[in-house]
């Protein structure tokens, strides 16, 4: 195992993925929900609110207390669920300080061991990981929280080697100790924060939902990001979650594209060797049809049958005791074979044939015409028990080789299938942190449908599927909600710094290429971003719009640093024409801060984000004959956002 010959801590180019990534949302029926728990308050009519009493303060004036008095029964449920949470807050199941700073101590201890620390290439990951930095930060008596955060981004990026155990749980337990420090070193105060939190997300669940429900499901994700990185009541949690778990990408396949994708001619010629009753037959035959697919319901998989039909002719001579036949033959041909694929693995039932062959004697050779006549008279009375001999030989010819044709292609479709479920496995996703998306898939008698879960186990999805009408000329329909995009954001960028100077080693691991702007960049003027940690980028799908909100806590242009808080708000109107998706942006990039500061770095910051949300992007055309040399191009036909939802048909 070799270590990166130099370290890459992050950089600018995140923009770009960002708006790449709303392209692709741009671009993309569940699995059985889980339903929330049995509760009197979805049951019966939903008393109509009540004002809450008033108890009074520690200065003695008199504050309402907050209750669960939503008349939206999920809103009402997920009042209650937080508001027993709150009372369930547990100082002993924070993470403890000292716990987690030995947990950290012994994983370092174990990765210096598994690297070789005293050779060449362990000093190479020692340097590359900063693991000086961060032993020197566990010897502080306050150790600088923001610094830990940089290292343990440091830790997540593109380099082989990041995926083995030993780096992540490095990484884990760093960010165990950080949520320690966090959380565990004055758990009276974070308490009362979280309390506040709790009762404002529970008096803005009394109104009604607004828009593409971002502001209400951000507000909600704020308290269960609160209460799972500090280790508190994971019963809230899931149950939460069970209101936001439905699937937030969906992917609809008409079997109208399956069969543009799978349909091939067949022309196959074949020798014939048989003896029928004495006759030793020679000759050659040739199938000419065509192989389709036949989508058939199924639950928790895709089932269909692919079917062979066409025409057998053959010509043939049959030899028997100096006679010569010369023959046809011709035959409808009808096989079939079902396919079952699965989460785990394709398979398949034994193909069926069927035929109807119908023979004719041409001619009839020998040098003596005696001889014709009793040939011609013999052949006569056992044709019919020679078609029948003949008939079955056929079917069960046709049948196995059918069998074999389409076990040899669901053996390579098997292992690409394999290929795409480690998909969520692959070294790439768990170097950075992502977690493995839940993946769904079934089919109805005329759709292949697949449904994909991205979010982390704290992380919450949608409260109900796309409500959009389906494009009927579309052959394939991508639905995606905002929250695919966001809950991967957080993860990926959540307190994650990006340095200028870094910026083309970043681009790098993403695309395996560097443009010449890219270069510039990382050799010019240096700057830093520090994004929030929570919501660090939103985006939000609602009025045919897609707006993408960035949060930054600090930034830094050569000495000049500024701490106070920016939002920065882009906002773009996709199009599409002569199957191309263009995103153009509405209005100017928008820059909002606190304090006078904020304008010092304003108008740096506006030309970098004017180079990288360009006010016009196009997309190319969606070209599968890579994967399926037989393919269509696919282009748009239909593009339409709203409530949290872009929808993309195509055909």
């Amino acid at each position: 195992m070799t270590a990166p010959s130099s370290w890459m801590k992050k950089s600018l180019a995140i923009l770009w993925f960002t708006g790449g990534f709303a392209a692709w949302a741009i671009g993309q029926q569940p699995p059985p929900r889980i339903t929330s728990p049995a509760s009197p308050l979805a049951t019966g009519p939903i008393p109509a609110p009540v004002p809450p009493p008033i108890r009074p303060t520690e200065n003695g004036d008199a504050a309402p207390v907050v209750t669960a008095s939503a008349t939206e029964p999920t809103a009402r449920s997920i009042q209650s669920i937080l508001l027993r949470a709150k009372n369930e807050l547990n100082p002993n199941t924070l993470p403890k300080v000292d716990v987690s700073k030995s947990e950290l101590q012994f994983a370092i201890y174990e990765l210096e061991n598994f690297v070789g620390l005293g050779t060449s290439n362990g000093q190479a990951w020692n340097t590359f990981l900063r693991l000086d930095e961060l032993r020197e930060e566990l010897e502080e008596e306050r150790p600088d929280v923001n610094l830990l955060m940089d290292l343990e981004m440091n830790m997540r990026q593109n380099y082989l080697g990041l995926e083995y155990q030993q780096f992540i749980k490095l990484r884990d337990k760093l960010n165990q100790y950080i949520r320690a420090l966090r959380y565990g070193s004055d758990p009276e105060k974070f308490f009362t924060f979280l309390e506040k939190k709790i009762d404002a997300v529970v008096v803005d669940l009394n109104e009604p939902e607004e828009g593409s429900g971002l502001a209400r499901s951000n507000n909600i994700g704020v308290v269960t990001n609160y209460l799972h990185e500090s280790g508190q009541t994971p019963w809230a949690i899931s149950q939460v979650r069970s209101h936001y778990n439905t699937p937030n990408i969906q992917v609809y396949a008409r079997e109208t594209l399956l069969n543009r994708l799978l349909m091939r001619q067949v022309a196959e010629p074949n020798p014939v060797d048989e003896c029928i009753l004495g006759t030793r037959i020679l000759g050659r035959a040739c199938m000419a049809g065509v192989v389709s697919a036949d989508v058939v319901p199924m639950l928790n998989g895709v089932s269909m049958r692919l079917n062979l039909s066409g025409t057998m002719t053959s010509q043939n001579k049959g030899y028997n005791r100096g006679v010569v036949f010369n023959t046809t033959g011709t035959s409808p041909v009808f096989a079939t074979k079902q396919i079952f694929i699965t989460p785990s693995g394709i398979s398949s039932a034994p193909a069926s044939a069927s035929t109807n062959l119908q023979s004719e004697i041409q001619s009839i050779e020998h040098r003596l015409r005696i001889v014709r006549r009793i040939a011609k008279k013999k052949a006569a009375q056992q044709k019919p028990q020679a078609d029948l001999i003949a008939q079955g030989r056929l079917q069960s010819k046709v049948q196995t080789q059918y069998d074999q044709q389409v076990n040899e292609q669901l053996a390579q479709a098997s292992g690409q299938l394999s290929t795409l479920q480690a998909a969520g496995q692959r070294p790439e996703i768990r170097r950075i942190g992502l977690p493995r998306p839940t993946l769904a898939i079934h089919s109805t008698d005329s759709t292949v449908n697949g449904q994909v879960v991205q979010a982390a186990a704290h992380q919450l999805t949608t409260t109900s599927q796309c409500t959009i009408s389906q494009p009927a000329s579309s052959e394939i329909v991508v639905e995606a909600h905002q929250s695919a995009a966001i809950n991967a954001l957080d993860i990926l960028m959540g307190g994650r710094t990006i340095r200028s100077e870094n910026i083309d080693e970043y681009v790098q691991q993403i695309t395996g290429q560097v443009s010449e702007e890219v270069k510039r960049e990382a050799a010019g003027e240096p700057w830093t971003l520090t994004f929030a940690s929570f919501r660090p980028i939103e985006v939000e799908l609602d009025n045919d719009q897609v707006k993408l909100i960035l949060r930054v806590t600090k930034m830094t242009r050569r000495a000049q640093v500024l701490n106070d808080s920016l939002t920065i708000t882009v906002t773009y109107q996709p199009s599409y024409r002569d199957g191309v998706l263009t995103m153009t942006r509405v209005g100017d990039i928008d820059i909002s801060g606190r304090g006078t500061r904020a304008t010092a770095l304003r108008a740096f910051l506006k030309r970098k984000l004017e180079e990288t949300f360009k006010e016009q992007v196009a997309t190319k055309r969606l070209d599968l004959k890579q994967q399926f040399p037989n393919a269509p191009e696919l282009v748009i036909n239909s593009i339409k956002i709203d409530g949290g939802w872009v929808q993309v048909g195509m055909r």
